[in-house]
C-alpha cells in the first residue's frame, strides 16, 4: 500500500484483473527496480514496455537504475539488455532453510 501511495506501483489492468505490475524504489539518484511481471496471458502486448518506458520517466532524474536478476533467468536478462542494462559481475548466493526434510 505504501508503494502504490508513494507511486512507485505501476499497474496495468484489464477490467478487474491485474494484467501487469512494476514496483521501483527511488533512493537519492540511485532507481532500484523491485518487481517488474507481466500476466501469462497478457504478453506480447505491449503491457511490459509501458511499464518500463512509464518507470524510465519517472526516474529520469537518476543517475544509475539497478536490479537483481536470478542469473540463469535466461529470458529477463535478454529483456534487460535490451533495455540497456548490463551484468556488474556481481553474484549472490541464496540460501534457504526447508522446513520439510528433504527426499
Amino acid at each position: 500500500r505504501g508503494e502504490a501511495e508513494a507511486g512507485r506501483l505501476l499497474l496495468v489492468r484489464r477490467g478487474k484483473a491485474i494484467c501487469g505490475i512494476l514496483m521501483y524504489e527511488l533512493k537519492g539518484r540511485t532507481a532500484h527496480l523491485r518487481l517488474w511481471h507481466v500476466d501469462d496471458v497478457s504478453r506480447g502486448e505491449g503491457i511490459g514496455s509501458r511499464l518500463f518506458a512509464s518507470f524510465i520517466a519517472r526516474c529520469a532524474q537518476a543517475q544509475r537504475m539497478v536490479l537483481w536478476v536470478i542469473g540463469d533467468n535466461l529470458r529477463s536478462i535478454a529483456i534487460y539488455c535490451h533495455y540497456g542494462f548490463a551484468a556488474d559481475g556481481l553474484l549472490d548466493r541464496i540460501m534457504i532453510q526447508r522446513k520439510e526434510p528433504r527426499p
